[in-house]
């Protein structure tokens, strides 16, 4: 826990320093994504990797920018630990510094919202299927529509879906995004082609909350360098 805890107070100063976020994909998962009828956004973008140095500890870190250390939730030390464990970056501006962030736990099959350290709502999902997993990596909200058409699988391989009017979209990385469900109401097990499967009214509730905010009168939004979609962070 110490070794954990210096790593996340350096990866907060090097996210404080360097003002960006981070993306990294796991290989191999893309062709779990859903197929879409209109223009998907463009592929993520790498940023710059936080570099972790031996030297800091978060609750030092915490306690210059707040007065006071603050505990990391469960949900939330699991889910950095995991990706420390892994070798990849760490959300850890997201997680102390107040941004708003995701936390999608596909073997519990929740998504949970955050803000900060505090949990604001806990759901639960329908991830993708075994042979269409849902990619995990730290990633950033990129779009989201109100609603559109969702087509793809095969005929021949008996997976082939039309699914008009799918609502409150909001991608990640390529094809893959959270979005609502009309067509099953089987959570908390995969069921998906690679998509985040919501019910309807959570997935109304998380494309609210999340940046970028929709426009009055919109119906699609794109983040943008000076509004940064938010933080997504999907793990097993």
């Amino acid at each position: 826990m110490a070794s954990f805890a210096r790593a996340v107070g350096v990866a907060l100063l090097a996210w404080l320093i360097a003002g960006v976020g981070v993306l990294a994909a796991s290989p191999g998962a893309m062709s779990g994504r859903d197929h879409l009828a209109e223009n998907p956004p463009a592929a993520a973008r790498p940023l710059p990797q936080v570099v972790l140095a031996p030297s800091l500890t978060s609750s030092s870190t915490d306690q210059e920018n707040s007065g006071e250390a603050r505990p990391i939730p469960p949900a939330a030390d699991a889910a950095i630990s995991l990706f420390l464990a892994e070798g990849l970056p760490v959300p850890a501006r997201a997680a102390i510094a107040g941004e708003k962030w995701i936390d999608v736990d596909l073997s519990a099959q929740r998504v949970t919202a955050y803000e900060g350290l505090t949990a604001v709502r806990t759901f639960i999902i329908s991830s993708g299927l075994p042979r269409t997993p849902t990619v995990t990596g730290v990633f950033r909200i990129q779009s989201k529509v109100t609603a559109q058409l969702m087509e793809g699988g095969s005929r021949e391989d008996g997976d082939y879906y039309y699914l008009p009017n799918v609502p409150w979209v909001q991608f990640f990385y390529q094809g893959y995004s959270f979005h609502g469900t009309y067509w099953h109401d089987q959570f908390g097990r995969p069921m998906s082609h690679g998509c985040i499967n919501m019910r309807t009214e959570d997935a109304k509730w998380l494309f609210d909350w999340t940046e970028p905010a929709l426009p009055a009168g919109q119906r699609r939004v794109r983040s943008t360098a000076e509004t940064p979609g938010t933080l997504v962070v999907i793990h097993k």
